[in-house]
């Protein structure tokens, strides 16, 4: 296993799963802006071997705090900060169109540039989450919305929880989909650091690591999991099998088809398995 020297000194890394292989893009190491970087790297989890990925087009500014996914083959990258700069724009890189080229697209006012925030996508349109500036922190009862048809944005109002209201704004906080629901943990406000989940209109939630104070000094490596629905079994089989067999995750396609396991579970070893605006209050202080 080899390592590439940018993406070991960068300390704030978006990244984003693509079947066997993990994308990075951007980040920066300290001081935060000062050598941020504008580069794709690719992790194959099959051999654990690093590589940058060189794209043509329009590439996204040199940043960090950018928020990233993939959908359909398509990476988004959307947001973010050189350090000194806030923006809101929303970059595309089809990922099985050779060669590999960047776009720009195009777009109405965004309204305010933002970093540390999350993003998702339902029914062909990014939903923004969250994020701040150096001083600002954005809520949550409005969600600012990209069209990724008619390449515009707009504002999605989303509904109280009935006991809780809205969750408090926030940046840096944790994110997870599963099926037509969004996970919201945790984050900052500026004035506080935040230990609550909310849900917006299942699955196993994992939180690694993180910053436990307000003022940055204090991280973690802990893994903290949570079940947000009943497991299901099929699902429950697979985790059992890799644990008692865990060189399966490792097998190319063509070998794990030869085994003739079945469809859903060859799937999910290959990361192909994924699968309205209320907002529920899963867990609080």
């Amino acid at each position: 296993m080899y390592l590439i020297r940018e993406v070991v000194i960068e300390l704030w890394l978006p990244i984003s799963r693509w079947y066997r292989y993990i994308l990075v893009f951007g980040g920066t190491a300290v001081p935060f802006g000062h050598s941020s970087s504008d580069e794709l790297n690719v992790l194959s989890l099959r051999t654990l071997r690093w590589n940058i990925i060189k794209c043509g087009g329009t590439k996204p500014p040199k940043q960090y705090g950018h928020a990233m996914l993939r959908h359909r083959d398509v990476l988004y990258v959307v947001g973010g900060t050189t350090g000194f700069a806030y923006n809101m724009d929303v970059f595309a890189l089809p990922l099985r169109k050779a060669p590999l080229a960047w776009h720009k697209l195009e777009s109405s006012e965004a309204g305010n540039g933002r970093y540390r925030h999350e993003i998702a996508v339902y029914k062909n349109q990014l939903y923004v989450f969250g994020g701040g500036q150096a001083e600002t922190v954005f809520r949550l009862d409005e969600l600012p919305v990209y069209d990724l048809q008619q390449h515009r944005w707009l504002l999605v109002a989303t509904s109280p929880d009935l006991t809780y209201g809205y969750p408090f704004p926030r940046r840096c906080h944790g994110f997870a989909l599963h099926n037509n629901f969004a996970y919201v943990c945790g984050g900052i406000d500026n004035v506080q650091v935040l230990n609550d989940i909310w849900q917006f209109q299942s699955g196993f939630l994992i939180i690694f690591g993180g910053v436990t104070d307000l003022e940055g000094r204090q991280r973690t490596n802990r893994v903290v999991g949570l079940w947000l629905t009943p497991s299901p079994l099929r699902l429950y089989c697979c985790h059992k099998m890799v644990e008692y067999f865990p060189g399966l995750r490792y097998l190319p396609a063509p070998l794990l088809m030869e085994l003739k396991l079945p469809k859903f579970f060859t799937d999910w070893l290959l990361g192909d398995y994924g699968g309205e605006y209320a907002v529920t209050r899963l867990l609080s202080n």
